[in-house]
């Protein structure tokens, strides 16, 4: 329930609720431990707790590295999920070069599998991006999560590409207008006819960037539990 209220920005409840399951947990092996602490850090960031947040995270951080050195797990919290959870904090904090680095790093991590894991952490990472004033880096991964879009059926997903949208609307009202066009150089003045007039061609303006459509319910490619 900690993962839920963190998502709706319910910082207090998401801490209280973390802190619960991980008293609730004392006998838990390092890679939930390191899950556990993970939320705390990403709960803490959000209410402003900048050095208990780092505490966590710290601790995330060595009980992953204690998890790895004992065996691999697949479909548990493996180190793309911490570094989800290193950039949550980092962006709760202000850091948002070092947030955008961390979901570049739990992206490159992902397992291919988790589609729908990666196509909403790839509409995050853009609007990382967009934050820090990276407008073609933003449309370049949004691209990536539209690619997969419609393999995917996820309220929270479809709340991150209706983001994404609300993102871009502003700069496509800056499209520039097209250039006028040069005039013609001089020439000998000619009799003024109407049989010598030709109509002034109107300039056509390039093509809106977004097409429409709506991608409708398509199948869900994976059964896990994803974050």
């Amino acid at each position: 329930m900690s993962v839920q209220a963190v998502d709706l920005g319910h910082g207090p409840e998401a801490l209280r609720l973390a802190d619960a399951a991980a008293a609730a947990s004392p006998q838990a092996g390092p890679r939930m431990r390191a899950f556990l602490a993970g939320q705390q850090a990403h709960s803490a960031a959000q209410t402003g707790d900048r050095n208990v947040a780092l505490l966590y995270l710290k601790e995330a951080e060595a009980a992953m590295e204690k998890a790895e050195s004992r065996e691999k797990a697949f479909g548990s919290y493996d180190p793309s999920s911490l570094h989800y959870h290193i950039s949550q904090v980092r962006h709760e904090l202000g850091d948002l070069p070092g947030a955008v680095e961390a979901m570049k790093e739990s992206d490159r991590l992902c397992y291919d599998v988790y589609r729908r894991t990666r196509v909403k952490e790839r509409a995050m990472l853009g609007e990382f991006q967009m934050q820090v004033g990276h407008l073609e880096a933003a449309c370049a991964t949004w691209n990536e999560a539209l690619d997969e879009y419609p393999l995917v059926q996820s309220g929270r997903v479809d709340q991150r590409v209706q983001t994404m949208f609300g993102l871009l609307r502003p700069h496509l009202k800056k499209t520039p207008p097209p250039a006028p066009s040069t005039s013609a150089p001089a020439s000998s003045p000619q009799p003024r006819s109407w049989r010598s007039r030709r109509p002034r061609g109107a300039e056509s303006r390039p093509a809106g960037p977004l097409g429409g459509g709506d991608p409708g319910p398509q199948p869900v490619a994976s059964s896990r539990n994803e974050r």
